[in-house]
């Protein structure tokens, strides 16, 4: 594949509308460089400074399905870059002929030398990997809590009945409680209400551990911590709503 700045772009598109470049041409603005994926992700990672690391041949069979993966997430309205229609265009390549031999544009190693990496840079890399397992552990998260349950619905209403509420009580609470569980985490996979599940998380989880702390005090001292494991569960969802937009 071949890279071009946006330095590059700009400065041809500059010179069409200055009348430098006949009109109607058809260029194609490529670095005479061309590298394969595995020689640019290394150009990136030496640019963040990071160590280099082993490359692996995936088989098609592997990469086909995570491109389904990734297709369905987009479904869901997530702009995953392994979709199939990515992945077909890398392997098919990227180049093009270069039509200004008047310029000498810039290669991808220069491109990035002109744009030292900064410390926001690195941690987007790292995070933009843990994003989907950030956003599936919650999803799974609460599904898997709000189901457990309804499964057990009798023994999660009876801690209700034990703190002192009515059984007729408790049992709305737990139905109530395990849906919204339940409809969180399915809401959090769907980009366009992803936000508000997040707050809907981190707005319930606060509920939780204050009805608990006046009703149940005593699961704060719990050797199983089923209030202390909820703090983490809260950081987890303001992480993923500080990653969530990338504009």
């Amino acid at each position: 594949m071949q890279f071009a700045a946006l330095d590059d772009v700009t400065a041809a598109v500059a010179d069409a509308l200055a009348g430098r470049i006949e009109p109607g041409s058809d260029l194609d603005l490529a670095a005479p460089e061309t590298l394969s994926l595995s020689e640019a992700v290394a150009i990136h990672r030496r640019w963040l400074g990071l160590p280099p690391a082993p490359f692996i041949a995936v088989p098609a069979f592997a990469a086909r399905a995570v491109a389904s993966v990734a297709d369905l997430l987009g479904r869901l309205g997530w702009r995953s870059p392994l979709r199939s229609t990515a992945l077909d265009v890398a392997a098919a390549g990227v180049s093009g002929h270069p039509a200004l031999p008047d310029r000498q544009l810039k290669s991808l190693s220069e491109t990035l030398a002109d744009m030292p990496a900064g410390v926001q840079e690195l941690w987007f890399a790292r995070l933009y990997l843990l994003k989907p397992v950030i956003f599936g552990t919650l999803s799974l998260f609460w599904i898997v809590s709000g189901a457990i349950a309804l499964l057990r619905f009798a023994a999660s209403t009876q801690h209700l009945v034990d703190a002192g509420a009515s059984l007729t009580f408790a049992s709305a609470l737990t139905l109530i409680t395990s849906v919204a569980d339940i409809a969180l985490g399915l809401g959090v996979i769907v980009r366009r209400y992803s936000g508000t599940a997040l707050k809907g998380m981190i707005s319930l989880s606060l509920a939780y551990l204050t009805a608990a702390t006046f009703l149940t005090p005593v699961l704060w001292v719990d050797p199983l911590g089923p209030l202390v494991k909820v703090l983490p569960s809260i950081a987890l969802a303001l992480v993923a709503l500080a990653i969530l937009d990338e504009r």
